[in-house]
């Protein structure tokens, strides 16, 4: 299966993200920020990212930003969790997933995208 990096600096959403994509049969990453993220994703080259917008320090969008920028990463597609779809179209994510979410919600934005990325190599 994929590669799949979750952010979130909530603890029980970010072990809900996990549990739902390990039981699919995925590899999990975790990071609490954004920044650890980064660099985990400049050492793994995930197939995906999920991630929450509002994380102290350095947000989602900011992140989704920085990845864009580095030629090594700016290919993953992204999950942008969120409270709201405001601005959704000023971003380069490819799903928006709106808080509260259910993990089958989840589930079809995960396969959507990784096998939009699988037809694409």
């Amino acid at each position: 299966m994929a590669l799949i990096m979750v952010v979130d600096d909530d603890t029980d959403v970010r072990d809900l993200i996990e549990t739902t994509l390990r039981v699919d049969g995925h590899e999990v990453l975790s990071a609490v920020s954004a920044p650890e993220a980064l660099t985990a994703m400049r050492e793994n080259q995930p197939d995906l990212l999920v991630t929450d917008q509002m994380m102290p320090g350095m947000t989602g969008l900011e992140l989704v930003r920085a990845m864009r920028e580095d030629h090594t990463i700016a290919e993953v597609p992204i999950i942008l969790l969120t409270g709201t779809d405001k601005h959704r179209d000023l971003f380069s994510v490819d799903r928006w997933l709106e808080k509260p979410f259910s993990p089958s919600r989840l589930r079809s934005h995960v396969q959507a995208l990784l096998s939009r990325s699988a037809s694409q190599r």
